[in-house]
């Protein structure tokens, strides 16, 4: 009897959950008055059961069960932390698996999901954030891009791809990332085309505390187009105002 309290207590303390029937209940969206059942085995069969959901955002441990409405449409997915997601379709009320993304996501429990329009063809995408990790913020997205002529999602996440700002004015898409004062940060700016990467243009700034340097790499996608190897201040100004101006944004004291 001890031992089903504690597992009791452990359920409810961790997930915000309660044992009942065949299944767990959580809340959907946050909200304590829309209790719906969770397979604990089965993310699928749970998916399948609210297909007639127009919004569902379930978390049970480390998976999150998610359906969305967006452009006259409806998808879904499941993200299971350490493993790739699976994109779903829903037509009618029936389920129907399209594929799984490339990347492994991680923090599948916890990401933030956010509509953007990251190709500008005037279909809302889906943008997802993760939590906030390391010493100096950054955020780690993933980019699931709205197939408008199949009506379904496509993973399209570039290397480099924390701290996203989606530029509509200037029709693209930039990335940042700080590391450590002897370590790498990285920018990008983007531009998609349909589900593709249609330009990418980064630049690097890499660290050598021990010569007081700093290298500077310019790439055009994959290509590596200028390196430079400064004093450390000379090359973070460089970092700084190269693609857009980020001097003003982040505080730093190289």
């Amino acid at each position: 009897m001890k031992n089903h309290i504690l597992l009791l207590l452990f359920i409810i303390s961790t997930c915000t959950l309660h044992a009942q029937g065949d299944g767990i209940t959580v809340y959907n969206n946050g909200d304590a008055n829309d209790l719906v059942k969770v397979y604990e085995n089965d993310a699928e069969a749970t998916l399948r059961m609210y297909a007639h959901k127009d919004s569902l955002s379930l978390k049970y441990i480390d998976v999150g069960m998610y359906i969305r409405s967006m452009n006259g449409t409806k998808v879904a997915l499941i993200l299971h932390t350490g493993k790739p997601a699976s994109l779903y379709a829903i037509k009618g009320e029936g389920l129907q698996k399209i594929g799984t993304s490339k990347s492994v996501i991680n923090y599948g429990a916890d990401l933030y999901l956010e509509y953007a329009d990251v190709n500008f063809d005037g279909n809302n995408d889906l943008l997802l954030r993760a939590p906030t990790i390391g010493a100096h913020g950054n955020v780690k997205c993933y980019n699931f891009i709205f197939d408008a002529e199949k009506k379904e999602l496509l993973e399209v996440t570039p290397k480099y791809y924390e701290n996203v700002v989606v530029d509509k004015q200037g029709k693209c898409v930039y990335s940042k990332s700080y590391g450590s004062a002897c370590g790498t940060s990285n920018k990008a700016k983007y531009t998609f085309t349909g589900t593709s990467i249609d330009r990418a243009e980064s630049v690097s700034f890499s660290a050598d505390c021990l010569n007081e340097s700093g290298r500077i790499t310019i790439r055009e996608g994959t290509n590596v187009t200028g390196v430079k190897v400064l004093p450390t201040k000379a090359a973070w100004a460089i970092f700084e105002t190269s693609l857009w101006d980020t001097s003003k944004t982040w505080e730093t004291d190289k």
